[in-house]
């Protein structure tokens, strides 16, 4: 990450925090915020994408993978959000990342169309 940073540093000009956040954790995300938040004091954008989970039949996910899904897609979209907003004193913008399967499901992707198309609803609203 020290790289990737000072590359982009060297590159662009612009002043950036590299730092790692396990979305699937309300204690990384709060951090990740109160750390952009200590640096730049507001957020001016939020950019909501934590991968995905895996691929399969939706009748052979166990609940596990079902829970594991939950955490990593949604409410990590919701407690990004949740903890950003309120410092987007300059209106802000959120941008999510999510998949065409939202518009119309893609065979062996369940998990990650269910969880996605709960992204999108986020957002809307």
């Amino acid at each position: 990450m020290e790289a990737a940073v000072k590359k982009l540093t060297d590159e662009t000009g612009a002043e950036i925090l590299g730092m790692a956040c396990d979305v699937t954790k309300a204690e990384s995300i709060n951090a990740w915020v109160d750390a952009t938040v200590a640096k730049w004091g507001v957020i001016d954008a939020l950019l909501v994408n934590a991968g995905g989970p895996p691929g399969g039949l939706l009748l052979d996910m166990t609940d596990a993978q079902w829970q594991a899904a939950f955490e990593l897609t949604l409410m990590s979209s919701l407690r990004m959000i949740r903890a950003a907003v309120p410092h987007m004193t300059n209106g802000g913008s959120i941008l999510t990342i999510t998949s065409s399967s939202i518009k119309e499901p893609i065979e062996r992707l369940g998990l990650s169309t269910v969880m996605r198309s709960g992204v999108a609803g986020i957002a809307k609203l």
